[in-house]
């Protein structure tokens, strides 16, 4: 396995120490996947967001994972063609758009762009996550035990709620948004995010 990231980080262009890697020290490429699909994850959230406040998915489409199908399908073809984008356009331009992509930031935080698309990711994750818990949780039957009660417009959480998402009957990543694991990588990314904001380049 180790070679096999070895192997995967000399095809990037990094031929350095994998156990000080950062990510300043990567080439344009990987950095500006990296950039751009947070970016593109950043934005096909909020888009979902928006669609599903507009227009509700209905019972068939809950059930069928329909909608949820077609997003991360959209997403991923996305990542696709900017992965492959970035490979057509040669090193020579690679460069040129690294350079415009540190442009966008200031001189002491080059990376303050990638940082921004990170924590717009990570905190549109949790806060979708989180919100999908919360109603998932109010339309629960009775039979099933009482989860929270509905107060001025919020929910008082019982204290399994903290767990849920890691239950094993439960599985993971079958709660709407995701569940809590969902939500604990968007906290995770959001901070990552704010330390490349902080130019704390933060290694392997």
């Amino acid at each position: 396995m180790h070679s096999f990231v070895r192997l995967v980080l000399h095809r990037i262009g990094y031929d350095g120490d994998i156990d000080t890697l950062c990510i300043s020290s990567l080439s344009p490429w990987p950095i500006l996947f990296l950039t751009g699909g947070l970016a593109i994850l950043a934005a096909s959230i909020f888009l979902r967001l928006m669609v599903d406040m507009i227009l509700p998915a209905g019972i068939t489409q809950r059930l069928a994972g329909s909608r949820a199908m077609v997003h991360w399908t959209i997403t991923v073809t996305l990542l696709g063609v900017l992965a492959a984008a970035i490979e057509a356009v040669g090193a020579e331009q690679r460069v040129t758009w690294m350079e415009w992509v540190q442009n966008l930031s200031t001189t002491e935080h080059p990376l303050a762009a990638t940082g921004l698309a990170c924590v717009a990711a990570g905190l549109l994750l949790t806060v979708r996550a989180m919100a999908l818990l919360q109603i998932d949780m109010f339309r629960r039957p009775a039979g099933s035990g009482v989860r929270g009660v509905p107060t001025d417009g919020a929910f008082v959480q019982a204290g399994a709620f903290a767990l849920r998402g890691f239950a094993s009957r439960e599985g993971w990543l079958r709660k709407p948004g995701g569940g809590i694991p969902i939500a604990l990588l968007g906290v995770l990314m959001a901070a990552y995010g704010s330390e490349l904001l902080r130019h704390v380049d933060l290694c392997l």
